[in-house]
């Protein structure tokens, strides 16, 4: 049984050039779990957390820079926290892990944009970067019988970027668009 309860705020300022807004929405869950062959039970307690900002400034109707951040709370599932042993396949054994921590996945982004309606030129860039504190894995042992048992784990370290960028113009003499663009990702996951 899992029950949740989730409100928020959030703030928001308008200039003419600026925008601003920031906000956090929570969530309480309460988490329930009964296994019914050894009467046995797990109760877990957690705040989930979902944070937010946004920054634009807009030089002119077609220049913008902006900034956002997103946060985001990752609790286990059942079947990482089942604390039973499944034994459905004797060569792959699962064992659940009751004392996971819950994750919390931070995304950076920054954002620019200029489109020049007269001579039909345009520039796109984008920069993200993702990190993930304690970040639920897995831990694999396998002996020398080929037996494989497996676990969820909580591990640091995994983070991503990502990059990109595009320039389009326009060849009016002989009515030609060009465009270039490129893009770079990076990821590592820890396990």
């Amino acid at each position: 049984n899992i029950l949740t309860h989730k409100g928020g705020f959030a703030y928001t300022l308008v200039k003419k050039k600026l925008r601003f807004s920031a906000g956090n929405n929570v969530g309480i869950t309460s988490f329930n779990q009964t296994e019914n062959f050894t009467k046995s039970e797990v109760k877990r307690n957690f705040i989930n957390w979902y944070p937010s900002t946004s920054l634009s400034y807009k030089f002119s109707c077609q220049k913008r820079l902006s900034f956002n951040y997103y946060g985001n709370t990752q609790q286990p599932s059942i079947n990482d926290l089942q604390p039973v042993a499944s034994n459905d396949d004797p060569l792959n054994i699962y064992i659940g892990n009751p004392n996971l921590k819950p994750a919390f996945e931070n995304e950076f982004s920054f954002n620019f944009s200029d489109y020049k309606v007269l001579t039909d030129r345009n520039l796109w860039t984008s920069f993200s970067y993702n990190f993930t504190g304690n970040a639920i894995s897995s831990r694999d042992n396998i002996d020398t019988s080929g037996k494989r048992i497996y676990q969820s784990i909580n591990v640091t370290g995994n983070r991503s970027y990502n990059g990109y960028i595009d320039y389009g113009f326009k060849l009016k003499k002989i009515d030609l668009r060009l465009g270039f663009n490129g893009n770079f990702n990076a990821q590592r996951n820890v396990s």
